[in-house]
C-alpha cells in the first residue's frame, strides 16, 4: 500500500457488518499485540468473534459505530458513546494495519469532531 492520503467514506454499522467488521478489528488488534506486546494475539474481549460489537454497539441506544470505507473497502471502524450531557465518549477506533500511515487516523478524529459539533 502506498503512503498517499485516502478518501474515506463513514458509514453507520449494521449487524449485517459485524462479521467483516470483525476481521478488520481483529487484524488492527493483533497487529498492535505483536508490535507493542510481543504477543501474537490480543485485545479487548470479544474483539475477535463479534461479540465486541453486540455488546458494546448494539447493546446500548447511546452509541452509533461507522465502518470507515476508502474505495468500497472497509478499511477500519468508530464506536462513540452518544451523552444527553452533550459530552461524547470514544469508545474504540481502529484501522486496518495495511491503511496505516496514510492519514486514516486523522480524518477519522476529524470526522468524529464535526459529528460532535453537528
Amino acid at each position: 500500500m502506498s503512503r498517499k492520503e485516502l478518501t474515506l467514506s463513514f458509514e453507520e454499522i449494521t449487524e449485517g457488518d459485524i462479521p467483516e467488521m470483525t476481521g478488520v478489528m481483529t487484524r488492527a488488534f493483533n497487529d498492535d499485540a505483536q508490535k507493542h506486546f510481543g504477543q501474537e494475539r490480543g485485545g479487548p474481549e470479544g474483539y475477535d468473534n463479534g461479540d465486541f460489537f453486540r455488546k458494546w454497539l448494539f447493546g446500548y441506544q447511546e452509541t452509533v459505530g461507522y465502518k470507515v470505507v476508502s474505495e468500497g473497502k472497509v478499511i477500519g471502524g468508530i464506536i462513540v458513546w452518544i451523552l444527553k450531557d452533550g459530552h461524547n465518549v470514544l469508545g474504540t477506533i481502529f484501522v486496518n494495519p495495511d491503511y496505516q500511515d496514510c492519514g486514516v487516523g486523522t480524518q477519522m478524529w476529524q470526522f468524529i469532531e464535526a459529528k460532535g459539533n453537528s
